[in-house]
């Protein structure tokens, strides 16, 4: 499966760059940390697993994981990656009753957890991807809302079990949540059209140097 990625070796190299001067692009910081920012990367991120599928996402983010394992990388950001793979896995999968599964369990994760528990209200964002699921999910902008709720979701418990914050703090995020989700999904839209409309004028080059043939 890795030597797929190498096969497509442009492609895996173009992502990096991408990614890359996407991280610099940062619109906010993290409440609880003091390094950590929300950035364009988190549209591209979903978008790799997106238009590439979740086996290249897996593959594509291994190799950068052992490579910054291997080279002593203190910030190897495993934690990070997670989220969004739920977020490409929501888009792309068939079932809808699969896409109930993790938004579900996030909120029963976050209610669970006693700071959770008292901020109750925030883990109600997560039923918009579950609506999602069975009305608008054809919806392209929808389904991007969806997608990053998941991710939204999935990081969200992994940040609660491990960032110290108080319930007050969760739900003077609420209103900086519906701004940041909405922007993000714009972006994967706008990224999904964009890589679509270059691959179909890749198709047409390809059909038209075949006729030529």
């Amino acid at each position: 499966m890795i030597r797929s990625i190498f096969k497509k070796s442009p492609i895996f190299i173009l992502n990096l760059i991408v990614l890359h001067f996407a991280k610099l692009i940062k619109f906010s910081l993290m409440l609880g940390s003091t390094a950590m920012f929300f950035s364009m990367s988190n549209i591209a991120v979903p978008m790799v697993g997106i238009v590439g599928g979740l086996v290249y996402y897996v593959n594509f983010f291994a190799i950068q994981f052992l490579y910054k394992f291997l080279i002593g990388s203190g910030s190897i950001g495993i934690g990070y990656y997670i989220p969004q793979f739920f977020a490409s896995a929501y888009w792309l999968s068939p079932s809808k009753y699969l896409r109930l599964v993790v938004p579900l369990l996030c909120m029963g994760l976050f209610v669970l957890h006693p700071v959770g528990g008292q901020a109750w209200v925030y883990s109600t964002f997560w039923l918009i991807p579950m609506i999602i699921s069975f009305v608008g999910f054809n919806n392209t902008f929808l389904r991007a809302l969806g997608s990053t709720f998941v991710a939204h979701a999935v990081g969200s418990v992994i940040w609660i079990y491990t960032v110290p914050m108080i319930a007050t703090q969760w739900i003077s995020l609420i209103p900086v949540v519906i701004a940041e989700r909405l922007l993000f999904a714009s972006g994967m839209v706008a990224v999904y059209y964009a890589v679509n409309f270059v691959r179909s004028l890749s198709n047409q080059k390809i059909l038209l140097s075949k006729k030529l043939v």
